[in-house]
């Protein structure tokens, strides 16, 4: 997801568009790895909470580290006590 998100942050710059992007912390863990168990494709998920969380911090990161005009705005909504107060 991270080079997706990188993608999306430079075409939008380059169109002069404004980026929306919503990034979930695993709210589908379960159900995403039976649906790939099910379905013989290979889980979306993390293997581990750790790579979860760092997976969702890098990539808060890079779109704030991308925000650099007036008309950037950022709104990050987390439960995760690290996600809030790391920027």
């Amino acid at each position: 997801m991270p080079e997706t998100v990188r993608m999306e942050i430079e075409t939008c710059r380059a169109l002069g568009c404004n980026l929306v992007i919503k990034i979930v912390r695993g709210a589908y863990m379960v159900e995403e790895r039976a649906l790939a168990t099910k379905h013989g494709y290979e889980s979306p998920i993390w293997e581990s909470l750790q790579e979860t969380h760092d997976s969702y911090n890098g990539i808060a990161k890079d779109i704030i580290s991308n925000l650099k005009t007036s008309n950037d705005v950022l709104f990050l909504a987390s439960h995760n006590e690290q996600t809030v107060t790391m920027v």
